[in-house]
């Protein structure tokens, strides 16, 4: 007898899969699936000749394939209605004249899991009986049009019954579908592993390890600088977050999450050309890594949910089921075996050559948390096996260039190496938006990007952290939550309460009665007055001395903060820590600066600083070897911030300028010019000048090539620190502007947002509106730099002549997607055919050696003589290039080059751009730092 398989814990997506799987066993070579989404009413089709009951009867023809799967059993006199009714509503969008269906089917096959009754006369006879009714039945307006005249010949009904006898004869179907196999069947199957470790034991290894993590790994630790206890489990602290698609669709995060992981991701299953892992992407405290640990913990309860286990990870497995209640969240339907790593710790590991590979070093990271060495021939089997999740968390920390591409060169290789043995693997990778979103595998990897809260949703947020936070405190609880919700009707506020982590801190800053801030970098400072201010007014023995060292300990923070921030930007440290020796130096240091000569008195008082900084304030926090970091990260940027411009005008200006292009100082940049905005007129216009002619008057970088002005301009209307300056925010949005002339940017969202933000001006609307529809009557790339902008921002700005939403998400995918298949071209072919027509012009030599680099860079042509860029190789070298623009003919002579291909060539130029903006923003800046205390420390 079959056995009964669980088809319903199947997704949609999965029940498809698994029709089209059983139709291509049943049919043989030939079929055609198709994958989610519009697909005409089909999951297949076949053309060609089936055979049914051992030859008696024969289909010979055009085959359509249909899933209808439901969701919940019922009693099978229920279940044959309601299959019924599925078939007639098909049959009536085929018959539908206006159908948009392609092809009316010789045959249809419908693919079920309700149970229907197996008697004679009961609900098997009954749905034969009235499918073959179904195809005379005549059109209501023409009884004479009917299914059978319109040349469908026959229905067949594949149920329950039908599916649980294919499925049992046929192991490989079995094997690839996660709801058919226990730990059991992984055993039975890799019995005759040629390796040292007994095959039997590999459930056991991978279930306690999840037993293990779910103990371990549930905690996300704001400290006691965050008001919160020590420690929170992650259910009880997480919510739901946006998130929006590349055609700007907003969603719930977690659910989008859950549902790209229920199909089966294998790749002899999976049909479509659709990317099935992804990288998600969010601002600095957008609560990605909490995301990340929470979805973790959701598959790690379901995975764990049916075994036996020890009341404390019963416990968490239960009190992770009501999270998802509370959060309105379907379970995975797929039980995936979930693994969350972190990259900074994986890319130290592995280093920039030599080192173990991703599936080495994995296996080593799994062992860690159980009793036995596992070996990666058994973890490549497990993966082959069972449905798992891999979850790479911190892309964007991993900054060094030789590290960072180490780590995208082994995610590509993982996933290939995936691809290979035929795992149902799904892989998710995250990371800051900030220029350190690359293209990885765009074939297979789709990119979602966490939006900010809304007003209504930072309520939400703030109200349920504060509950969490002051949870034996009803009365304080109900006067933050008060204070929170009258704060955030302030349109100031609203720009404050756009991540998670803002939210947190102006209810801490709330919570202690302090002065509201107007701008992000104020809601950062604010947080470390505030926490200092309370530290200060307990009754403690500290009090006097932290009054009257103040600057002492802010300025170690700060010089704290910048030494980190340059450690882990180019020396291969992921994680910014600071021995403690380092720490009490700098302290020391200190003291003897401000006039403490005394040998014994500096280190008395340095180690007074050095304690107040690790155990009262505890910003800076106990890390592993003897070492201390900043927790959140934010605050080390905002220390680094503060030490960047603490100097002269030209000291500044000299800071600044080095690290504007760099994705990992951009955070600390932004934050320093929120400290020059709110300290006086002078030092805003110096950061107003600085935008508004880094790319005319910069050698460091090629402004003229891709251009960092408008970026710059556009974070800064988006921190709100020109909103009381009228003269600013429209100098700012001038620039931001400006990147309506190409080439197309990584950040076109950021701009789209700010200048959606601008719009609330009425002159500034106005501005905006113009420009835009210059630009949609403007050049290919004029015109396109404005589709991405209208998309990001729907409804801000709508222009006359505006392309349709369609046409929109065109100038988003061929940013996002692989180019399909066709004719190739390089933008060095492109650039050499334009220098053919300046030759014998100086700097010809350096001008061609650059050129030849261009042809790394591969366009797909497109009919309309336009291209589609492809993917900035990993292997792109840039030094020809490099030592072209450093020459002021050479680079004339490029630019000529440059201005000679075609205005619908555009994306040659944007291409070659965003090529060596990523290249070049990735160099490290710090010695043109101007920080003489970081030199001493450095050495």
């Amino acid at each position: 007898m079959a056995h009964d398989y669980h088809l319903e814990e199947l997704g949609p997506r999965a029940f498809e899969q698994l029709a089209a799987t059983l139709a291509h066993a049943a049919f043989g070579p030939g079929l055609d699936v198709y994958g989610s989404g519009r697909d005409g009413g089909r999951e297949a089709t076949f053309h060609g000749r089936i055979s049914w009951d051992g030859g008696m009867t024969t289909w010979e023809g055009y085959t359509v394939v249909q899933a209808k799967q439901r969701e919940h059993m019922a009693d099978p006199a229920t279940n044959l209605k309601w299959l019924q009714i599925q078939v007639r509503s098909e049959l009536n969008s085929w018959m539908a004249r206006n159908s948009g269906r392609d092809g009316f089917p010789d045959y249809l096959l419908f693919v079920t899991n309700v149970r229907l009754s197996a008697t004679p006369g009961g609900g098997v006879d009954t749905i034969t009986k009235y499918v073959l009714e179904e195809l005379d039945r005549g059109h209501p307006f023409d009884r004479s049009d009917t299914p059978r005249s319109r040349g469908l010949k026959d229905i067949r009904i594949w149920h329950r019954d039908t599916l649980n006898a294919i499925i049992s004869s046929n192991q490989g179907v079995r094997a690839a579908f996660p709801a058919l196999l226990t730990i059991g069947d992984i055993i039975a199957r890799v019995n005759n592993l040629p390796v040292t470790i007994d095959p039997s034991v590999i459930g056991p290894i991978l279930h306690n390890h999840a037993q293990s993590s779910l103990k371990h790994e549930r905690w996300v630790r704001f400290g006691e600088a965050g008001g919160l206890q020590a420690r929170q489990s992650v259910d009880q602290i997480v919510v739901d977050l946006p998130v929006r698609h590349a055609e700007n669709n907003r969603e719930q995060a977690l659910g989008e999450f859950i549902k790209m992981g229920d199909p089966v991701l294998r790749r002899s299953v999976w049909n479509t050309n659709k990317p099935r892992h992804l990288v998600i992407t969010g601002a600095a405290g957008n609560g990605k890594s909490t995301l990340a640990k929470y979805l973790t913990q959701i598959y790690r309860a379901h995975f764990l949910d049916r075994e036996q286990l020890t009341g404390t990870t019963r416990e968490i497995v239960e009190c992770t089921l009501r999270s998802q209640v509370r959060l309105q969240l379907a379970p995975p339907k797929s039980r995936r075996w979930p693994l969350n790593v972190s990259l900074p710790e994986m890319a130290n590991d592995m280093g920039p050559s030599g080192g173990p590979t991703m599936l080495r070093w994995l296996s080593s990271h799994i062992s860690a948390r159980t009793s036995l060495d596992l070996q990666p021939a058994i973890l490549e089997k497990w993966l082959k096996g069972w449905p798992c999740l891999l979850i790479l968390d911190g892309l964007d920390e991993v900054t060094a260039p030789s590290l960072r591409q180490r780590v995208l060169d082994e995610i590509s290789e993982f996933v290939e190496l995936a691809d290979q043995i035929d795992a149902d693997l799904f892989v998710i990778v995250t990371t800051r938006p900030t220029g350190y979103t690359e293209r990885i595998m765009p074939a297979e990897f789709t990119q979602l990007d966490l939006d900010y809260l809304t007003v209504n949703e930072a309520v939400d947020y703030g109200r349920h952290i504060t509950e969490k936070r002051l949870l034996d405190d009803i009365l304080i609880q109900e006067q933050v939550i008060d204070r929170f919700e009258r704060a955030t009707t302030s349109p100031a506020i609203e720009r404050l309460i756009k991540t998670p982590l803002q939210v947190l801190i102006l209810t801490f800053i709330l919570e202690n009665l302090g002065e509201l801030p107007a701008t992000r970098y104020e809601l950062f400072w604010y947080y470390y007055e505030t926490v200092y201010r309370r530290e200060q007014e307990k009754p403690t023995s500290h009090r006097t001395f932290l009054r009257t060292h103040r600057d002492d300990v802010t300025e170690l923070h700060q010089r704290v903060g910048i030494i980190l921030q340059i450690q882990c930007e180019g020396t291969g440290e992921t994680r910014a820590r600071l021995p403690l020796l380092s720490l009490r130096a700098l302290a020391r240091a200190r003291m003897i600066e401000v006039g403490h000569e005394d040998d014994s008195e500096a280190d008395a008082l340095a180690e007074q600083v050095v304690q107040i900084a690790t155990t009262r304030l505890v910003l800076l926090t106990a890390d592993e070897g003897d070492t201390v970091s900043f927790e959140v990260r934010s605050l080390q940027e905002l220390m680094a911030a503060r030490a960047l411009v603490d100097g002269d005008d030209a000291t500044i200006r000299s800071n600044l300028i080095a690290t504007a292009p760099s994705p990992h100082w951009r955070n600390t940049w932004l934050f320093a010019a929120g400290k020059l905005f709110t300290d006086s007129d002078h030092r805003r216009n110096l950061v107003l000048s600085i935008v508004e002619t880094f790319d005319r008057t910069t050698n460091c970088w090629p402004g003229w090539l891709y251009p960092i002005g408008p970026e710059l301009a556009a974070h800064l209307i988006d921190d709100g620190l020109a909103e009381t300056k009228p003269a600013a925010l429209r100098a700012l949005v001038e620039i931001a502007l400006r990147i309506l002339h190409g080439p197309i940017p990584e950040e076109f969202v950021t701009v789209a947002k700010s200048l959606s933000y601008a719009t609330r001006h009425k002159t500034l609307s106005t501005l905006i509106r113009n420009e835009m529809r210059n630009a949609f009557a403007g050049t290919p790339v004029a015109v396109n730099a404005a589709s991405l902008l209208a998309l990001a921002s729907p409804g801000a700005v709508i222009v006359p002549g505006q392309p349709l939403p369609a046409e929109l998400r065109n100038a988003t995918r061929l940013w996002t997607n692989s180019p399909p298949r066709g004719p190739r071209t390089t933008v060095g072919r492109l650039l050499r055919r334009a220098l053919a027509e300046l030759r014998d012009e100086p700097g010809e030599l350096l001008t061609e050696a650059a050129i030849s680099e261009c042809e790394q860079l591969t366009l797909l042509t497109l009919p309309d003589g336009s291209f589609w860029p492809n993917v900035v190789p990993p292997t792109f070298t840039h030094d020809k290039l490099d030592a072209a623009f450093n020459d002021p003919d050479a680079t004339t002579l490029f630019q000529l080059c440059l201005g000679n291909i075609e205005p619908n060539e555009w994306a040659a130029r944007s291409l070659l751009a965003r090529a060596m903006s990523a290249a070049k923003s990735r160099k490290p800046v710090s010695e043109h730092l101007t920080l003489p205390y970081v030199r001493d420390i450095m050495q």
